[in-house]
């Protein structure tokens, strides 16, 4: 099973006319699944994130090639497909006609396939100028000689991630997916922690996204919409 994360821009409409169209879907709930079924997506979510420069929405697909699903799923012509896009086209100021244009690059993955944790949540956060090769550099630390201990700062906090780089004309983001049985609770602990691990990781996140998690976290996005087919 693949993930496939990306945030794209939209206006503020969405916010307040989502939760309708949302509704619409789950009247039409056999028509959805069988659509994603025939696309090979067993999971689709949505968020809406606020950010300094808009609202963000932020799409997760799930399934054996989402990237591929995405494809067939513009090039549909089934009625519902052909529904859908036009419903959701409208609010987003999308065209779903054609395929997402972009495809983030995952550059970590810890979040377990067989089992799923109790809450989860999708967020968008631009990097610093500059800084997306320190991130990615990160990344392959807490791949490689920092994994033990990374894989017990998890532990220790009750959380895994993935990350992926998503490449903007405002600047790269970094697209961080969350899973744990106590969010709130994984993100305290982070801020709190004075592990060798914690202290780097944060400090590091600091330089790169510009963010302290050594303080209350922001806001975290607003789930849309939680589908399975």
């Amino acid at each position: 099973m693949a993930r496939f994360l990306v945030a794209l821009p939209v206006p503020p409409r969405l916010r307040a006319k989502g939760p309708e169209a949302t509704k619409e879907v789950e009247t039409r709930m056999g028509e959805f699944v069988g659509s994603r079924q025939r696309l090979g997506v067993t999971r689709e979510r949505g968020w809406v994130q606020s950010t300094p420069a808009g609202d963000v929405f932020l799409l997760m697909l799930e399934g054996q090639d989402p990237v591929d699903s995405n494809r067939r799923f513009a090039a549909s012509q089934e009625p519902f497909d052909v529904w859908f896009k036009d419903r959701f086209g409208t609010l987003m100021n999308a065209d779903f006609n054609q395929p997402i244009p972009v495809q983030p690059q995952l550059i970590y993955r810890s979040v377990p396939e067989d089992r799923e944790a109790e809450q989860s949540v999708a967020v968008a956060i631009p990097l610093v100028p500059g800084k997306t090769e320190v991130h990615k550099a990160m990344a392959e630390e807490v791949k490689g000689p920092r994994r033990e201990a990374f894989d017990g700062f998890h532990a220790r906090a009750g959380v895994t991630e993935d990350w992926w780089i998503e490449p903007t004309p405002n600047g790269d983001l970094v697209l961080l997916y969350l899973e744990s049985d106590d969010l709130a609770g994984a993100m305290a602990r982070l801020a709190q922690s004075q592990e060798e691990t914690e202290v780097w990781f944060k400090k590091t996140l600091l330089e790169t996204e510009g963010i302290d998690w050594g303080a209350p976290p922001p806001p975290l996005p607003e789930l849309l919409f939680d589908w399975r087919a």
